[in-house]
């Protein structure tokens, strides 16, 4: 009942707020002195207005995204219905309608991501945008032009590119609560009619969101909790291993000394330590060839993402005590060492722990575009390599005691080649021929510790993996003017993937092989028909595909058949139903959007819970496995209306149905706990997404106008993981929220220079960004930022 006042609260609030203030212009648009302007978009790999794009798409500009508080890629979800993430551990994956993973470590993405063409191969760590000039999302199995890990849709981000006509640059740097710092700039820089540069370079900190209410202990274990063990000869414990790996007895004393060695505690989580560089060199020779060399550099060490807690402390501290007691003849839980039950460790923004937790990164690439016009064709060729060592930290349990931890870590390079023609004449045959080569290079490790400073229980065998992905891929995308307003397109694209994996069983001390082949073919057929002053009606169909693999930090031979238990598995498909609308209104005044969609999902990518049973459950750590089928469904639709000159209100809204068709693991599997999740709704899929908005840009004299912006979104609960356990242990859920952002300022009538104050979660609004559920550690949840308010100022020239 709280919940549901709260909720009435702010969407009252929302409502006055889109009404009587300013707020974002929501679905891509930009707005001149007469109405609202659609913007040009590269969805299709060519420039085309987005009201021309028979796609489910939005697109946003760098100043929007600035303006709503929209600074990192979960944030995306708040103006973009069917876009959900799941966010934790330093890691984000993306969902859209329903479609994706939380598999942090092993699985790709099922929402690929393109940053100015070259993919993102990997699950990344990388939330921040940094250098935008636009960000596109396309919902559904985009076709053709996209191939592999596509089946959800795909990002494009395209970054700022440098041109030779003039000095322009753009600073920005805000600080606010929790000295939440960022700092940004960027320039461009001609040398020549032929030749110029671009710089750019991001700067974000800040101290810890989440409050740790767990005290930093002073010594709580005594001897007396380890009395002599007759199993090892009167000693109370292992305190240690010599040569060969020989155990070391301990007295109770001795124990006790070592076990209080790990009662230091953080006093905050989700700290924030990123930095980013890059730069552009454009070389254009002749008015019809230019080549693009870019590179970038970004580090990241803070424990972003780590301030989570226990949902379920009492369950987890019931498994852990057990295992404690059997094996150091203690209890974990001593009188004055946890507040285990205390409400306030479920309180929002607060988490009773004693994990460390880090996030260690640090990714870097180049590329090189070059493209030659031949008049009535266009040669496009992209190489780009790209490296990522990552390093993080995790506790698992998120307890006040060290209980489960989690080390991973992971190195990864990718290079890519694309080659493509693409016709631009006026006719009524268009088309883009192409094709692409990948190799994407993994080598990670995990180890697990369980009671941080018990040598016998901490650093356990660990489990790790390299694999060598080699893929590459043909298309063809050809559309045909039937009529003036009548086009047709159709494309496909054939993939041929090998996944050359190696794991190391560290127990037997082999490497065992395991490949994997897959040449899936991905047909796609859209009819549009095109309304007169701008927007189309279209109905497609399209097959989306993404890669099947190995779980690199299990070897395979824990598994009698890895394939179907959970140490590898399949590629999985979909395919893309969608009929949809793009239309401007009133004079360009309004701009509306509408879509209907069917997604038949098979072979779903989804972990899974190892059986107790299982002799080596303790150190299978992640399994993966293919649900048989899914399928989601649901209608979309976003409208934005320049009311006055001064103001432009806009509104979305989302609708989606998702739930597995058949999902189910027998009992009699010798790895996975038997499971029937059948007809049951799937992970990170919330049934209802809103936001309202409205942006404001008011003269008040000659010299300055008054700016300003107001964001309120809705996202109706998810579910994070289920249990495994009914009757048990209840699902993960995350409860539905409301967000509001807003942002109010002063800008020079030029646009050179503004001052404006913000606010992130302007009611500090209690909300999840990622969830899990474990048969070991119960149920946790992450939480998102609190309520930050800030100053900001920008320089333009």
């Amino acid at each position: 009942m709280r919940n549901s006042t709260k909720a009435g609260l702010y969407l009252a609030s929302a409502i006055v707020a889109v009404l009587s203030a300013p707020a974002f212009a929501q679905d891509t648009a930009t707005v001149d002195n007469k109405g609202v302007n659609e913007i040009i978009v590269t969805a299709q790999r060519k420039g085309e207005s987005l009201l021309d794009v028979p796609l489910s798409i939005q697109a946003t500009t760098g100043d929007q995204l600035a303006s709503a508080g929209i600074k990192q890629m979960s944030d995306l979800q708040l103006t973009t219905p069917g876009f959900a993430t799941s966010n934790a551990s330093g890691y984000n994956q993306m969902f859209i309608r329903g479609i994706g993973n939380s598999i942090f470590v092993g699985a790709d993405p099922s929402v690929a991501t393109f940053i100015d063409e070259v993919p993102r191969v990997f699950g990344s760590m990388v939330n921040n945008f940094v250098d935008v000039e636009r960000v596109e999302v396309i919902k559904g199995a985009p076709g053709a032009l996209y191939g592999r890990n596509a089946t959800g849709g795909a990002v494009n981000i395209i970054t700022r590119q440098p041109d030779t006509d003039a000095v322009h640059a753009t600073f920005r740097a805000s600080y606010g609560e929790k000295n939440t710092f960022q700092a940004s700039g960027y320039v461009n820089l001609p040398l020549s009619d032929q030749l110029a540069i671009s710089l750019t370079g991001d700067r974000r900190s800040h101290d810890g969101y989440i409050k740790n209410i767990t005290p930093n202990a002073g010594p709580i274990y005594t001897a007396a909790m380890f009395p002599p063990n007759p199993a090892l000869g009167g000693a109370s414990g292992i305190v240690g291993f010599g040569a060969g790996g020989a155990p070391i007895l301990g007295t109770g004393a001795q124990m006790a000394a070592l076990v209080n060695s790990g009662l230091s505690a953080k006093d905050s989580y989700s700290t924030e330590d990123f930095w980013a560089v890059g730069g552009k060199i454009l070389f254009r020779p002749s008015d019809s060839f230019k080549i693009t060399i870019a590179g970038d550099y970004s580090k990241k060490d803070d424990d972003n993402g780590n301030g989570l807690y226990n949902l379920t402390p009492q369950y987890a501290v019931a498994v852990a005590s057990a295992l404690f007691n059997a094996n150091a003849g203690a209890n974990t839980t001593p009188a004055g060492l946890a507040p285990i039950g205390n409400p306030l460790a479920t309180a929002k923004f607060t988490t009773a722990q004693r994990g460390e937790g880090y996030v260690k990164l640090k990714d870097y690439g180049v590329s090189g575009t070059a493209v030659l016009n031949l008049g009535s064709v266009d040669i496009t060729s992209i190489t780009a390599y790209r490296e990522n060592h990552s390093r993080f930290l995790t506790e698992l349990g998120f307890l006040p005691f060290n209980f489960l931890a989690a080390k991973v870590d992971i190195d990864k390079s990718t290079f890519y080649q694309e080659l493509r023609a693409a016709s631009t004449g006026d006719g009524p045959l268009h088309w883009i021929v192409g094709g692409s080569y990948l190799q994407a290079k993994f080598d990670g490790g995990l180890a697990t510790t369980i009671f941080k400073g018990i040598p016998y229980l901490a650093n356990l065998p660990s489990g790790s993996g390299k694999y060598t992905v080699t893929n590459w891929s043909a298309y063809l995308q050809a559309d045909y003017d039937i009529t003036e307003k009548l086009n047709l397109m159709l494309s496909g694209r054939y993939i041929n993937e090998k996944n050359d994996a190696i794991s190391f069983n560290p127990i037997a001390n082999t490497q065992d092989p395991f490949l994997l082949k897959e040449h899936p073919f991905l047909p796609a057929a859209t009819l549009k028909y095109s309304f007169d002053g701008g927007g189309n009606v279209y109905a497609r169909w399209a097959r989306g595909f993404k890669s099947g693999g190995i779980v690199p930090v299990v070897p395979t031979s824990f598994f009698p058949d890895p394939i179907n238990q959970g140490g590898a598995f399949r590629g999985e498909h979909v395919d893309t139903y969608e009929v949809g609308a793009h239309a401007s209104l009133m004079d360009r005044k309004v701009q509306v959007s509408a879509a209907v969609f069917y997604n038949d999902y098979k072979d779903v990518q989804v972990a899974a819970h190892v059986s107790p049973t299982f002799p080596l459950a303790a150190l299978v750590s992640i399994s993966v496995v293919n649900a048989g089928s899914a399928r989601t469904y649901g209608a979309e639709a976003s409208v934005t209306a320049r009311v006055a000159e001064p103001l432009t209100l806009n509104a979305s809204v989302g609708y989606l149905n998702a739930k597995y068709k058949t999902f189910r693991i027998a009992p009699g599997n010798p790895v996975i706990a038997p499971f029937d999740l059948s007809n049951t709704r799937m992970i990170n899929s919330p049934e209802w997404q809103l936001s309202f908005g409205a942006d404001l840009d008011q003269p008040i004299n000659d010299s300055f106008k008054v700016v300003g912006n107001v964001l309120a979104s809705y996202t109706d609960a998810i579910i994070w993981q289920q249990s495994g356990l009914p009757g048990v242990l209840p699902d993960s859920v995350g409860p539905s929220y409301w967000l509001v952002n807003a942002r109010f300022g002063v800008r020079t009538a030029d646009d050179r220079y503004e001052l404006a104050v913000y606010a992130k979660n302007l009611f500090n609004s209690a909300y999840t960004t990622f969830g899990n559920s474990s048969s070991t550690y119960g149920n946790i949840l992450a939480w998102g930022d609190p309520r930050i308010v800030g100053v900001e100022g920008t320089v333009k020239f």
